[in-house]
């Protein structure tokens, strides 16, 4: 069950726009599985998720119309999420779980400078992350713990956009993102541990590094519109989800790389109402740099090896068509 709640308000004047954005979610959800776990026997398992946030974000935008354009804005947040577990196995019975809230702000800003006439704009933005993260967790089988953490974070963006007609844009782009440590109950840990991976109740965060160029254009007086973009993306330290014993956990790995392209097209025919469009993206991403002891226990999770759970390739044709008939 989910109740989601939001408000949005807009402001223009000649000079700026100010927008407003407020959200609160109240969630409640699980589910149950019954199956073979490993050692640990056959029986049934029961997770339930009980979560809330809310969160609220403002933003400043220049509106006018000269060469400078640049944006302000901060986002506060304030969630809780409770993960709880009821496992009836062969081996034994076990309860535990989960209590991880957050407190968490960020400050934003952009500017951008439309250079010989807008042909070529150049724009550099920054964001600063502040997070207050604590969590207790417990179990019947390995006790209780508890932990706080407040990681901080400075990501930015650099993007050019060239214009050099009015049916062309070019663009390059390099920016950096990151996400706060996972936390799970210490069985969660103890069975990473017993796979001989380090296993924690907090994760370290993860980063990223994008890197992206492409070419958007119309052609044929517009009735071709096409869109190329080729993109990497450099992980460090990822979280990534395992499954000891058929029990979802989580563990810092190593290190990851995606590279890939992504092409757009879409046509107006000369059959008037009839267009055709195409979406398509290929990638080649692989672990790299992976912990000995994840690969020692797990094979498939090794340098070289494709990520888990991404697809090498996706595409998608669609054909609309359009006539009055009255």
């Amino acid at each position: 069950n989910f109740d989601l709640y939001s408000l949005s308000l807009e402001y223009d004047s000649d000079a700026v726009a100010v927008s407003s954005s407020t959200s609160y979610l109240d969630a409640k959800f699980g589910y149950l599985t019954g199956q073979t776990f490993g050692p640990l026997g056959t029986g049934s398992l029961i997770n339930d998720y009980d979560a809330y946030s809310f969160a609220q974000e403002l933003q400043i935008r220049s509106n006018g119309s000269g060469n400078v354009h640049w944006l302000l804005g901060g986002f506060y947040q304030k969630a809780k999420s409770v993960f709880s577990f009821d496992a009836k196995l062969t081996a034994f019975a076990l309860q535990g779980f989960n209590d991880t809230r957050t407190e968490n702000y960020s400050a934003f800003g952009e500017i951008s400078y439309d250079l010989f006439g807008g042909k070529v704009v150049p724009l550099v933005g920054v964001r600063y992350f502040k997070d207050d993260r604590r969590f207790v967790a417990s179990s019947l089988l390995t006790g209780s713990g508890s932990g706080q953490f407040k990681p901080d974070k400075v990501t930015w963006r650099v993007n050019v956009s060239a214009y050099p007609t009015d049916n062309v844009t070019v663009f390059a782009t390099v920016s950096t993102g990151f996400r706060s440590g996972i936390t799970q109950t210490p069985f969660q840990a103890s069975l990473i541990s017993l796979s001989g991976i380090q296993g924690t109740t907090a994760l370290d965060p993860d980063t990223l590094t994008n890197y992206e160029a492409g070419v958007k254009a119309k052609l044929a007086d517009g009735a071709l519109q096409i869109g190329v973009n080729v993109y990497r993306i450099d992980f460090k330290n990822l979280q990534f989800s395992l499954t000891p014993f058929g029990v979802a956990a989580f563990a810092n790995i190593g290190q990851a790389r995606t590279t890939g392209v992504d092409l757009e097209a879409r046509w107006k025919t000369p059959l008037t109402g009839l267009n055709l469009g195409a979406v398509a993206n290929f990638n080649d991403s692989e672990f790299r740099n992976v912990f000995a002891a994840v690969t020692a226990a797990l094979p498939n999770v090794a340098n070289g090896k494709r990520l888990t759970s991404t697809a090498k390739y996706n595409y998608r044709f669609d054909a609309d068509y359009e006539h009055p008939i009255g």
